[in-house]
This record gives C-alpha cells, structure tokens and sequence, in this order.
C-alpha cells in the first residue's frame, strides 16, 4: 500500500513539474514579452516587495545578409559582391545579428575571417571548393575590423565598418 501511495504522491509533482515548465517555456520564448528576472525578484522578496519583478527585453536585431563570392581574376583570388566590389568595405551594425552569405564557385577552399588587432573574432569555417557557407558576426561596439581568406590573405581582404546600433 505504500508503494500505491508514494505513485499518487509523486506523479502530481511530476505533472506539476511538467506544467511549470511548459509555462516557463511559453512565457521566455514570446518575443518582446517580459522575461522574469531572477535576481530581482530574489531581492524584492528579500526586502518584503513584490516577487514579479520582470525585465522587458526585445528580439535580437538583424541585419540584411551580406552576400559575397570568391572570385579567381588571373590566378589571383578575391572577394566580390553581388554589384561588383572587389574586396569591398563591408558595412554591418553594432548590437545586432549580421550575416555574410558566402559562394565559393572556385577550385580552392576559402575561409572568412573577421580580426581586430590580430585577434580572430568571428569565422566562416572552411567553404568547400563549389560550395557555401554562413559567417555570423554580432559586434558589442561601432567600430572597424579587418576580413580575410585564411588561405589568400593578401589578396582576400578588406574592411567592416560598424555603425552604432540601437540597443
């Protein structure tokens, strides 16, 4: 009779459980909704105040991908834009998602580096010779950074130009 007892005790706390989460859950993914903040609410408990103290946050900004190809121009290799630039300034947005779509119509494997003062920040991993890839880069600061093929980086290279972003 005890083991009968300890199933109906402990599958409502499952249920409970379960429903708990799922409330979570429905209440963190909502974009622009409010998230509870754990540490104020631990706080204002602490001091006698209100236990829903929340934080309204808003969905992540993103930019419009930038697209880019290499390119082999008489034995040498570039990077091109959908307009034609060669080794073009890049142009991307502080605080928010930006993203290089990269064609690699070439024989030889690229790979997107972006740097700042010889520190890699951000890469696209190899790119298969035929093949695409992705770089996503989220500057915290507005500022300049450098880019470059890890396997032709005098002749695959330029600038990013980071705007200040809304916050």
């Amino acid at each position: 009779m005890n083991a009968t007892k300890k199933t109906k005790t402990v599958v409502p706390i499952v249920i409970a459980v379960a429903v708990l989460g799922a409330a979570i859950a429905v209440l963190s993914s909502a974009a622009g909704t409010h998230q509870n903040n754990a540490s104020a609410t631990a706080a204002s408990s602490a001091t006698g105040g209100s236990p829903s103290s929340y934080t309204t946050t808003s969905a992540a900004a993103t930019t419009s991908p930038i697209k880019m190809s290499a390119k082999e121009v008489d034995e040498t290799y570039r990077w091109l834009t959908s307009d034609g630039g060669n080794n073009p300034t890049l142009k991307m947005t502080a605080n928010a998602d930006n993203t290089v779509q990269i064609a690699n119509p070439t024989d030889a494997k690229h790979e997107l580096v972006i740097e700042s003062n010889g520190k890699e920040l951000a890469s696209s991993g190899d790119i298969a010779p035929n093949g695409s890839g992705q770089l996503s880069f989220k500057p915290a600061t507005a500022g300049t950074f450098e880019y470059h093929c890890e396997y032709h980086p005098d002749t695959m290279k330029g600038t990013i130009e980071v705007a200040a972003g809304t916050s």
